[in-house]
């Protein structure tokens, strides 16, 4: 039982003397210096509050501002990003798997209102205008997209 304490006393001893010289609290003046951009910083913001709305559930949704429409060539032909909210749902917990058609295009529906609401819920951002989301499975393969108010399947 003695050794045992010992033991515990050198190694807790030991933790201190690796903990004791890192950063003492303080703050690296380049976290000061970085500029970031405000709509990225709403996105991302908006992005972890999607995550915080839904923490055992939530698919791998990254958010863009696309300024010069150069998300345009990941989508359809005719399909314009220039100016708007270019968002990617990734499958990462297969449930688009087993759906396909009109049932796929009505969870689509579902999991982008969700969406919707838990990121642009502070921001002025119209669904039907200024959003463009592709909806991919868990290997990356597009399945689907929503483009000015509507839901289409990526074979159409």
């Amino acid at each position: 039982m003695r050794r045992k304490k010992i033991l515990a006393v050198i190694l807790l001893v030991a933790s201190f003397c690796f903990v004791s010289g890192v950063g003492y609290g303080e703050i690296p003046e380049w976290v000061f210096k970085v500029k970031v951009d405000n709509m990225k910083f709403a996105l991302l913001a908006a992005r972890v509050d999607y995550m915080m709305a839904k923490p055992d559930s939530f698919l791998g949704v990254s958010c863009y501002y696309d300024s010069v429409g150069d998300w345009a060539e990941f989508f359809p032909a005719g399909v314009s990003t220039k100016g708007k909210v270019v968002i990617s749902v990734l499958d990462n917990r297969g449930v688009f798997d087993d759906k396909t058609g009109e049932l796929l295009l009505d969870y689509f529906k579902k999991e982008l209102n969700f969406i919707y609401v838990s990121i642009f819920r502070h921001m002025p951002i119209d669904i039907n205008n200024d959003i463009i989301v592709e909806f991919m499975d868990n290997f990356g393969e597009p399945l689907g997209y929503f483009s000015e108010g509507e839901y289409h399947l990526w074979e159409e």
